[in-house]
């Protein structure tokens, strides 16, 4: 308890730091925006004897509407750590709460603002877009492709990463991991929680009827464990084989328990992230 406290601490610090930095002389004021067919327009927004007057931005003084902006932004920040200073957020919330300040904006405001962070969708896409090499298929795998064009191994793995580009959530599939031990895995689909940067891995075992897959199977659930990626934490797994066949309702819950509240919010971010999973 005293490590996450002290943790948060540390965040609310650095974000402090960080807002400072982006500070802004003040201006009375706010920033306008009218969206036309073409380019927007930007306006700057006064209250005066009770009547606003909004006075054009021409784009040669676009460093106004610049100004405007970041300082609307760095006034909704500030409130928001005087909330979170005050207990009423956690370190599992605040990068959430921060990102929901930024995505409520406008995008054409959006545009000229820098953030007092990444957002957690930069950080997913970041993860996303480092390359790796997935293992090869061989000549007699099966020729199966996902919704998104993408070759998988098994009909099984095609329902899971369908499901899985259905509500939005990012993976990787096969990306070779490198545990503490020095043994090398390649998880069915790994995932990326941009709040603690850890990663998340999904293992479906699709040959349970056989015993000797299904003792390698134990022993790679085990070897996880040993490096500290424990099961139903860090580790999601399913089974089919033999007689039992894949459980879609498993599947379904643990997309919209262990893998949902991961999807950050965004400017496309659909209010109902936490329905039931279709």
């Amino acid at each position: 308890m005293e490590k996450k406290q002290s943790q948060y601490e540390e965040k609310l610090a650095l974000l402090k730091r960080s807002l400072q930095s982006l500070q802004v002389e003040p201006i009375k004021g706010s920033l306008y925006v009218k969206r036309n067919v073409g380019s927007p327009q930007f306006f700057h927004q006064v209250l005066s004897g009770g009547k606003v007057r909004r006075d054009y931005i021409p784009v040669e003084k676009m460093s106004l509407a610049q100004h405007l902006a970041q300082q609307g932004y760095n006034r909704s920040i500030k409130n928001l750590l005087r909330v979170a200073e005050r207990g009423k957020l956690d370190f599992n919330t605040i990068d959430r709460a921060i990102d929901e300040v930024y995505f409520k904006i406008c995008p054409e405001k959006r545009e000229l603002i820098h953030p007092v962070q990444d957002t957690l969708e930069k950080k997913l896409q970041d993860w996303k877009s480092q390359s790796y090499q997935k293992l090869p298929f061989r000549s007699n795998d099966a020729v199966i492709y996902t919704d998104n064009k993408e070759r998988v191994r098994s009909k099984s793995e095609k329902i899971i990463a369908d499901l899985l580009m259905k509500n939005g959530i990012t993976y990787k599939y096969e990306c070779p991991l490198v545990l503490k031990d020095g043994v090398v895995f390649y998880p069915d689909f790994t995932f990326f929680n941009p709040y603690t940067g850890e990663e998340i891995y999904w293992e479906h075992h699709g040959l349970m009827g056989d015993e000797d897959y299904t003792k390698r199977t134990i022993e790679k659930i085990r070897t996880y464990e040993k490096n500290g990626i424990g099961l139903g934490r860090r580790l999601l797994v399913t089974f089919e084989g033999g007689n039992l066949a894949l459980d879609y309702d498993r599947v379904k819950d643990l997309i919209r328990d262990s893998l949902l509240p991961l999807v950050p919010p965004g400017p496309r971010q659909k209010k109902d992230r936490q329905r039931e999973v279709l």
